[in-house]
């Protein structure tokens, strides 16, 4: 059946050929790539904060990695913004939050950026690592904290 069509195909086009007529045109073929950027995150997870003993002089740390990836080209900037206090964290600025916890009780911490590993477009992801402290020596009481950032890509 198949074989069928294609000499059909071959006879029409020696007959248009035979007649000596033929038309050409253009066909306009486009695509538009979007400038576009997706993050990706995990928690900033400090585990147990110890006021009277590990933590009663040095600060409680942890980091996390957030990943953004782009259309190549782009030029993200990652910038991290606190709800609670309206400071933002950049790769070249610190900011200051506060998780809270039981009562209202409030335990401070500051976070920052570390310069990101830069991929290549949409290959590699380009990853920035979130570095957060609880500052040391608190008296506060026991139980659950919590508090929530905003990663924002500009691009």
């Amino acid at each position: 059946m198949r074989r069928n069509a294609i000499v059909a195909t071959l006879i029409a086009s020696l007959a248009a050929a035979a007649d000596g007529h033929t038309v050409e045109g253009t066909i306009a073929v486009t695509a538009t790539v979007a400038a576009n950027c997706a993050l990706a995150t995990s928690p900033l997870a400090f585990g147990a904060y110890d006021p009277l003993v590990r933590n009663a002089t040095a600060d409680a740390t942890t980091s996390t990695p957030v990943m953004v990836r782009c259309t190549a080209g782009s030029r993200p900037r990652l910038t991290i913004l606190s709800s609670r206090t309206g400071e933002i964290a950049s790769a070249s600025a610190r900011a200051h939050s506060v998780l809270i916890g039981p009562g209202g009780a409030r335990l401070n911490y500051g976070f920052a950026l570390e310069a990101p590993v830069v991929g290549s477009g949409i290959v590699r992801p380009t990853t920035w690592t979130l570095v957060g402290s609880v500052v040391h020596g608190q008296s506060i009481p026991d139980g659950l904290y919590g508090d929530e950032l905003t990663a924002a890509v500009d691009f």
